[in-house]
């Protein structure tokens, strides 16, 4: 009946969702003719009539309908012992209505031999039973949800509901057993139940056939879950569906995501134990205030915490900056677009960095300076990844003390510099009060989930405007344990960085002789490139469609001429490989 799904289930039953332009049973029926079924059998019961209807206008196949008047006082089980005459026939394939899966997966599981049940890695997103197999692959116990140990995760594989049964399964064990099953315990329960009595006895083991690196499938229960499954199957405008999202790519293990940028080599693995082990506190109590969330983060940078704010991501603090800016900003462009979209009262005056060759220049933003009330520098830039040496940036920011203007100074990235610098330092802040310095603790210790970042300014009238802006708790505990042991790990921090630099150079090396691209110098966690032969909107598509890689194309940004420009994120060495065959695959033409 599908009432989780609400508005989408009102007309039709379950199978008739559409995702992508191709009804659930479209899909499934589709992937059976692939493979050579051409007779399938619907146990119907909610909406039967257009369901029915629909199914009898697809061509290829013989269909037959098995009508559960108690569809809503009944369970799978009843409506799967329905058709056990089918079972009893001929060897079977059973797919549950609310699936979506790639086809490569239907054939794997018509090829295979026995009986099976197709299974996954057991991930957060999952409900439902669960299975253990032993190095065999023979599926040993069937798990309810209610007898899930949490302790024992990662043993568990999740039954995906699509199965090969043969005759003699069916007729041996499995009918006998649902017959025997209701006859006790009634109709308004699973047929996994009756698998799970099965396991124990030999003879009547399933074998799993585990999800391969890369297939997709899906189960649809309410929207949230057909949102997911529109991304992950929206092959005509994949990039789209994918881009609006602006992350949560968790949901989809598939996707190598080189869009968006963190740091590959931290936090250690000892960290994230750390914080692991105390998961239950951290989500039964408040974080600590803000007091002591800029006390932390004061420590940490070596200020005064009167000096420091914490902020829900750099983000939340550019954000804030908005009515303290001035009616004039001078941003080169391209550049990170919430220093253009946050301050919505002010007039943005576009340095464009294109017109030299995408490098910032010294004099054009002293000049900026003279028709602005601040200036925003982000260095490295994002998407161009060039800098501004330090020198050249104090001189820039007394030309605008001189001028009695502000300057922004966003340093997100400037620890991935060969020779790294920063204005997150005391004496800095107090000879220049006209300094605002933000930092994405996001990007650079490679924790976005955990959104933070930090604003410094020995102006301490913006800060308290700031803080009186914010919530006492607007950053929570997993972010507020980050700040208070990050400086135990000082020293893995810069091992990372160091091993960030080491990989961009051979990463830069590698791409750099791959014809049709040209790579521009970084300093940065990413690389901006320039395509020679094929527009950026061409190569992302066939880059997700063909090789589920996503990359950020930067047609249209402001600043960016034309539509050949990409931006790369730098990831570990053998994400950054899998990359490089898949873009020479592409622009080899192959």
């Amino acid at each position: 009946m599908g009432n989780r799904l609400g508005k989408y289930t009102e007309n039709n039953t379950k199978c008739m969702v559409e995702v992508c332009g191709k009804t659930l049973i479209q899909r499934a029926i589709d992937a059976l003719k692939k493979y050579g079924i051409t007779k399938i059998v619907v146990v119907v019961g909610y909406k039967h009539e257009s369901l029915e209807s629909h199914v009898k206008e697809i061509d290829g196949i013989e269909s037959e309908f098995i009508f559960n008047k108690d569809y809503d006082k009944t369970n799978n089980i009843y409506s799967l012992y329905l058709a056990r005459d089918c079972l009893l026939g001929d060897d079977t394939v059973l797919v549950e209505s609310d699936l979506i899966f790639d086809d490569s997966i239907m054939g794997r599981l018509v090829r295979s031999e026995g009986t099976v049940a197709t299974v996954d890695k057991y991930s957060y997103w999952m409900d439902g039973t669960v299975t253990i197999a032993d190095g065999d692959g023979t599926i040993v116990e069937f798990i309810e949800k209610k007898d899930m140990d949490g302790d024992r995760l990662n043993e568990y594989n999740k039954t995906v509901n699509i199965y090969k049964l043969t005759k003699e399964f069916s007729k041996k064990y499995l009918v006998p057993e649902m017959d025997g099953y209701i006859r006790k315990n009634g109709r308004n329960a699973y047929y996994e139940l009756v698998l799970k009595a099965l396991s124990d006895i030999s003879g009547s083991r399933l074998k799993a056939m585990r999800i391969e690196e890369g297939e997709r499938w899906y189960e649809i229960d309410d929207p949230k879950d057909l949102d997911v499954a529109r991304t992950m199957f929206s092959d005509s405008d994949a990039m789209a569906s994918y881009s609006r999202r602006y992350g949560g790519f968790w949901r989809f293990p598939q996707i190598l995501d080189f869009c968006y940028l963190v740091n590959p080599y931290f936090p250690p693995k000892l960290m994230i134990s750390e914080i692991s082990s105390i998961t239950e506190e951290l989500l039964t109590s408040y974080p600590s205030g803000m007091d002591v969330q800029c006390l932390n983060a004061g420590v940490t940078f070596g200020i005064d915490p009167k000096n420091i704010l914490v902020g829900n991501g750099a983000t939340e603090l550019i954000n804030g900056m908005d009515e303290f800016v001035g009616r004039a900003v001078g941003v080169c462009v391209p550049t990170f677009e919430e220093y253009v979209r946050c301050f919505r009262h002010s007039e943005i005056k576009q340095i464009d960095v294109s017109e030299t060759n995408y490098l910032m220049n010294e004099g054009r933003m002293m000049s900026a300076l003279e028709n602005v009330d601040t200036l925003v520098i982000i260095s490295p830039n994002n998407p161009c990844a060039d800098v501004l040496s330090f020198d050249t940036v104090i001189r820039i920011i007394n030309k605008a003390k001189e001028f009695r203007k502000k300057v922004i100074f966003d340093e997100s990235f400037i620890d991935f510099m060969d020779v790294p610098y920063t204005l997150v330092d005391q004496r800095i802040l107090d000879e220049y009060p006209n300094l605002v310095v933000i930092k994405s603790i996001s990007k650079s210790y490679g924790v976005p989930g955990l959104r933070l970042g930090i604003l410094a300014t020995s102006d301490t009238a913006l800060i308290n405007c700031l803080r009186k802006k914010m919530p006492v708790w607007n950053i929570n505990s997993f972010g507020d344990v980050f700040l208070q042991i990050i400086g135990k790990y000082g020293d893995r921090y810069q091992e990372g960085c160091e091993l960030l630099r080491k990989e961009r150079r051979r990463f830069t090396e590698r791409l750099s002789e791959i014809p049709g691209l040209r790579v521009y110098p970084s300093q940065a966690n990413y690389l901006f490139c320039r395509l020679e032969n094929i527009t950026a909107g061409d190569l992302a598509r066939r880059l997700l469609n063909d090789h589920g890689v996503l990359i950020k194309d930067l047609t249209g940004k402001s600043g960016i001429r034309d539509d050949r420009h990409i931006r790369i994120g730098i990831r570990g060495e053998r994400d950054n490989d899998r990359f490089a065959d898949a873009l020479l695959d592409v622009l080899s033409g192959r």
